[in-house]
């Protein structure tokens, strides 16, 4: 997925947790059916009794799963994966219930989306992954699954009462997990964890029946989301003909790539990927730049991460100005940085896709302004612009340069 260039208004909420900056990427209360959660079985056994007895629906304000018939039929997995990809460092708060004895209830978190290739047979997700479970009626391990070692954290409390709704709370940092449950200290590690990843709900074997509610996930690092908006002037190649020894061809085609052209091209490319369920996105969809990546927003949630399709790339040297604390790193209040900078777009890769490429690159000059630290919490606001800018490109094979500007705002609380 790379982007195709442009962007928009991001109203980004950022919220202080333990020293650390919140934002909100994504929330599901479960009131309607949201594409974002993918349902799978895993392990069937290719017993069409216990797959019909299965499910995984999001119904009467909670997502369910339900695994096999009941007790003793001890295979098969009700599986719902989040299809939106996780930061690095991130918080998961949800609320679950599982309803009887029989069965396991997993929270998984894989290097990759476990869409099983044969849902017949039982597999485990690709290394590495970690995942938090109840087993049967008691609080069972956080489990940390490398390809170099395996590691049980044990809970602090493994007394479960099942029928019961608990509170989870993952906060995940890069050498750390920590699960708390109705606001207690569950399971912790401390060493190298997996960044980013795939999210996903099991239910597993012997009927067991999960339900879920009040799902959130937010990004914990402190790197601001700025609004970003471009404009593009495209002088595309026109048409030749010939009269005799004389070829005349036309003035260029002068066409402009609007933010609503970018957002349709988009989700045209993401649901050919397979990324998106349809070919338009909302209609208050917008995108944003979160250092050098590009993201696709609705609100404050985060419906995809497109930085496969577009990228925003800096270069070196940097030429500097202003007045920068040299004790916390701040600007004081105000500085300036100049370097080169610009966007780039490729959806070729994508087969069936727009068949779109270019680069825009020019001068970018940032302005940073924060406010004197008061208990360690500080508001920044970042203005980029790039003006005048060029680049070229092709649009389904046809070449073309193109001129415009980039600009990016953001102003968030943060904290030292």
């Amino acid at each position: 997925m790379k982007t195709k260039y442009i962007i928009l208004l991001a109203i980004i909420s950022m919220l202080a947790y333990q020293g650390r900056a919140q934002l909100l990427i994504f929330s599901d209360n479960f009131s309607t059916s949201n594409s974002v959660w993918r349902f799978n079985l895993n392990g069937t056994h290719a017993d069409p009794t216990a797959i019909a007895a299965s499910y995984g629906i999001i119904a009467n304000g909670m997502l369910q799963l339900k695994a096999n018939v009941d007790c003793g039929w001890d295979y098969l997995g009700s599986r719902a994966v989040l299809g939106i990809p996780l930061p690095a460092e991130y918080e998961i708060d949800f609320s679950a219930n599982k309803t009887q004895w029989c069965g396991g209830f997993h929270a998984f978190v894989a290097v990759t989306n476990l869409t099983p290739t044969d849902p017949y047979a039982d597999g485990s997700p690709n290394l590495p992954w970690y995942d938090i479970y109840v087993a049967g009626s008691v609080f069972g391990q956080l489990r940390i699954n490398t390809v170099q070692t395996n590691y049980d954290a044990q809970p602090i409390n493994s007394s479960f009462s099942y029928g019961t709704w608990y509170n989870y709370r993952i906060v995940k940092k890069h050498n750390s997990i920590m699960v708390y449950v109705n606001n207690s200290l569950q399971w912790s590690y401390n060493g190298n964890v997996l960044d980013g990843g795939v999210f996903y709900f099991e239910a597993e074997g012997a009927g067991a029946t999960a339900q879920i509610k009040n799902f959130a996930l937010y990004d914990l690092s402190t790197i601001p989301h700025l609004n970003l908006t471009t404009a593009i002037t495209i002088s595309q190649q026109n048409t030749s003909h010939v009269s005799g020894v004389i070829t005349t061809t036309t003035a260029p085609k002068l066409l402009k790539l609007t933010t609503k052209d970018i957002l349709n091209a988009l989700a045209f490319d993401e649901h050919v990927e397979g990324n998106w369920p349809s070919n338009s996105f909302p209609k208050n969809t917008t995108l944003a730049l979160a250092g050098n990546s590009i993201v696709v927003l609705n609100g404050t949630n985060m419906l995809l991460n497109v930085s496969d399709i577009m990228s925003y790339n800096t270069g070196e040297p940097q030429v500097t100005s202003g007045k920068q604390n040299t004790a916390t790193g701040l600007a004081s209040p105000t500085a300036q940085k100049l370097q080169i900078a610009g966007i780039s777009f490729d959806d070729t890769f994508i087969n069936g896709g727009n068949n779109l490429k270019f680069y825009l690159d020019g001068v970018s000059s940032k302005t940073t302004t924060d406010t004197a630290p008061v208990n360690g919490v500080y508001t920044e606001t970042q203005n980029l612009t790039i003006s005048n800018a060029a680049g070229d490109g092709s649009s389904q094979d046809v070449t073309f340069t193109c001129t415009g500007s980039v600009s990016a705002t953001g102003k968030s609380p943060l904290h030292l």
